[in-house]
């Protein structure tokens, strides 16, 4: 394993003088800071000390070569100009013209989020920019792409505009389960799948272990069981994440004994001045020293978000998610009599609720995984261990058929988790999948521990590794193992979609055709059949789609969205007739949503014609077509 980690970063050591390869432990050493790099139980890992300039300028040190030929840095720092100069809006306009309109789109878009961006944050970033050689702009723009696509999506979906072809839907799974809950002897239990684009960049999976220098004020109790701020060192914490992204509050764990995981929510209650999301969370997760601690700060600073957002924290006694936007903070904590918390990409709050914004196959897609998750729990109370966590926190079962399938509507682990984690919140032990996406979290689950990183243990205790037990999460379902042929049909999938973000629908073709042949998933027909409306390929399109309906069961919105695709196939080869019984049919479905409930009905009045069919993707991962 030394020998290979060597030989792949042999270069990197040689043309640095400030790195020093340290044979005795088998580790990469920054000199300026004594930060180290290596190669463990198929992932990085990274201990980065110092101020965030230092720890950031190590990571790029340590990781110079491999964030540049990762290409993260372009891929989150240019998403804005590069979703729009692919778009088929772009393409309509005269050069001068678009060029001017780039412009100003950067402004508005980019320039607020800049502003806000917490400083320690900025020196990490300018750290890992500077150390690498790239423009510290980038970095920050990579920093914003969160809060980008949350406003993105809001005027998106604010506009009247569907998203029904979607290669996945984004979003996160987060699942505690305590006592009773558990298996005879176990401690609690948190898991979690980071989702967000960028698999085709996420190519060095990392684990950063952070040992700040700086001091800041950290909330603590006085003995009268009041709050109260004291300056010092800012504690210990560790994120997972890959080289070139410091995964600042999305997922990871500190001294005190908390984990966090984020995930994203869609809202009208969005901010150009307040904290983002990224900082919002990392603020909370190093500023308190427990859950109660939390509470106090927001409570205390009726402390928002810029982004509308719920950010899970988790200890050995419970957990609780803060549901933010910019209007108001919400906590949603455990009861004592249940010993199970679920959080998926949606609010559960009346509160937050309010401003939400319809987004009919999102919603049931991150429903539909909360209810899959519940109902897993149900059938396993009482059962739960670590590698039974690992089976919940990725299962691929599709409720509505009872089968497993690589892009169905319900399970948790996606095209585009980056991450999976399941922290065994007393210990400190933590097993992280292995490898790089797409389908990590089908691979093995090797494990570490917190304390045993933050101390320097040479003799670390050993844990078990851990893989996908072969029995389905539900009794009475359907369960198929995940083979490597299956993974690398994922691949091609995401290949694809990166295609058609880039306008290159031919080639978009291609990649799914390729993902066909090493499986053909029902998602990648779904796809596949949208694709090729795209690209006039008419007859082909409705025929995908036809056997699709008459062989297989979505969740209804998606089957809605099935019926509304044959439809218009009919609609563009001039059947009219034939477009509009597909129409009466999803209108008069009883499971049909308000929101394609009004598609239908405008469908029914007006046929669907070539022009309304973009040749890319306008927005992020999703197709608009305006229908209103």
């Amino acid at each position: 394993m030394t020998d290979n980690f060597i030989k792949r970063f042999s270069e990197q050591i040689e043309d640095e003088k400030s790195l020093y390869f340290d044979s005795k432990n088998g580790i990469i050493k920054e000199l300026q800071t004594g930060s180290t790099l290596e190669y463990r139980n198929g992932l990085y890992v990274l201990h980065l000390y110092g101020t965030p300039y230092e720890r950031g300028y190590a990571h790029g040190k340590l990781f110079k070569k491999q964030i540049i030929e990762s290409k993260i840095a372009l891929y989150y720092g240019r998403l804005l100009e590069d979703l729009y100069e692919s778009s088929d809006f772009y393409a309509r306009l005269p050069k001068v013209i678009a060029n001017t309109l780039e412009d100003l789109i950067k402004k508005i878009f980019y320039a607020p989020l800049e502003k806000i961006i917490f400083d320690e944050t900025k020196e990490e970033l300018y750290g890992i920019a500077d150390a690498v050689g790239f423009n510290r702009q980038i970095a920050l723009r990579g920093f914003v792409a969160p809060d980008l696509m949350e406003f993105l999506a809001a005027s998106f979906l604010k506009g009247k505009r569907e998203s029904l072809y979607n290669y996945y839907l984004g979003g996160c799974s987060g699942l505690f389960v305590r006592k009773t809950a558990l298996k005879k002897n176990q401690k609690a239990l948190f898991a979690r799948n980071m989702d967000f684009p960028g698999a085709v960049v996420w190519k060095y999976p990392a684990i950063l272990f952070n040992h700040p220098t700086e001091e800041v004020d950290i909330l603590v109790k006085n003995g009268d069981n009041r709050f109260k701020r004291v300056k010092r060192k800012k504690q210990e914490y560790m994120y997972i994440s890959t080289a070139g992204f410091p995964g600042t509050g999305l997922t990871g764990y500190n001294k005190s004994g908390i984990a966090i995981g984020a995930f994203m929510c869609l809202s009208k209650a969005l901010s150009k001045k307040l904290p983002l999301t990224m900082d919002y969370n990392h603020y909370l997760f190093t500023r308190a020293e427990s859950i109660e601690g939390i509470i106090h700060l927001i409570k205390s600073e009726n402390f928002r978000s810029a982004s509308p957002h719920t950010v899970l924290f988790a200890d050995k006694e419970q957990a609780v998610s803060i549901e933010v936007d910019s209007k108001r903070a919400v906590t949603r904590g455990m009861d004592d009599d249940l010993d199970v918390h679920i959080q998926t990409n949606h609010f559960l709050s009346p509160i937050t609720k309010r401003d939400e914004i319809e987004f009919p196959l999102e919603r049931e897609h991150t429903v539909g995984r909360y209810r899959l998750l519940e109902n897993a729990v149900e059938d396993n109370y009482g059962q739960i261990d670590v590698r039974r966590m690992i089976d919940l926190i990725t299962s691929n079962l599709n409720l509505v058929s009872g089968t497993t399938h690589l892009l169905g509507a319900d399970f948790p682990a996606q095209l585009i988790t980056l991450t999976s984690v399941v922290f065994q919140m007393e210990t400190g032990n933590f097993w992280v999948a292995e490898g790089r996406p797409p389908g990590l979290h089908y691979n093995r689950y090797v494990g570490f521990n917190f304390y045993d990183e933050m101390n320097q243990n040479k003799r670390k205790r050993k844990i078990h590794a851990y893989k996908r037990s072969i029995k389905p999460v539900i009794r009475g379902t359907k369960f198929k193992i995940v083979t490597e042929k299956m993974k690398r049909s994922l691949w091609y999938v995401t290949l694809s979609q990166e295609n058609l973000k880039l306008g290159k629908l031919n080639d978009a073709i291609k990649d799914m055709e390729q993902a066909r042949r090493l499986y053909d998933d029902p998602g990648y027909r779904y796809i596949y059949g949208v694709l090729l409306l795209m690209a006039d390929r008419l007859e082909e399109a409705l025929k995908v789609h036809k056997d699709l309906y008459a062989s297989f069961r979505f969740p209804p919105v998606k089957t809605s969205a099935l019926i509304l695709w044959i439809g218009r196939g009919y609609d563009l080869m001039g059947q009219r007739s034939n477009a509009i019984s597909m129409y009466e049919e999803g209108v008069n479905d009883s499971a049909v949503v308000p929101h394609l409930k009004e598609v239908f009905e405008y469908s029914l009045k007006r046929p669907f014609t070539k022009e309304k069919l973009p040749k890319s993707i306008d927005y992020y991962l999703m197709g608009p077509l305006e229908f209103l």
